[in-house]
């Protein structure tokens, strides 16, 4: 069984942003920009994978964890565990590649494949 971490970043790392969300979270409890991506501990080799806006080609891609240099890494959230091997989580991230072209990434219109239970064993 392997981890699976969902990371979670402020967007950007302008400092207002920063203020932004965390007023959101302590007046409401939630809320706010974020940025995230997802580890499978043992598998992704200290890498995460999120998915972004670019011009061409797929708009998945892989960073060292916690350390995307476009936002500010704020927490990770424990999403439990897969029992997927590591050929069938990187045969998910080669399908997503396809799925996701970075052309395609709207802010506010993400999809949510990295939040749903995608890891677990489809049994």
């Amino acid at each position: 069984m392997s981890q699976v971490l969902l990371h979670v970043y402020d967007v950007t790392n302008v400092d207002a942003l920063q203020g932004l969300n965390k007023l959101t979270k302590d007046l409401v409890g939630a809320g706010g920009a974020f940025h995230s991506a997802v580890e499978v501990v043992g598998i992704s080799g200290g890498d995460e994978w999120n998915y972004g806006a670019c011009d061409e080609g797929t708009g998945v891609g892989a960073n060292a964890a916690k350390e995307c240099d476009m936002h500010r890494f704020n927490q990770t959230v424990e999403m439990g565990e897969t029992s997927l091997s590591k050929s069938e989580v990187l045969a998910i991230v080669k399908r997503m590649s396809g799925e996701y072209p970075g052309s395609a990434y709207h802010i506010i219109k993400v999809r949510k494949e990295w939040e749903r239970k995608e890891w677990e064993r489809k049994e």
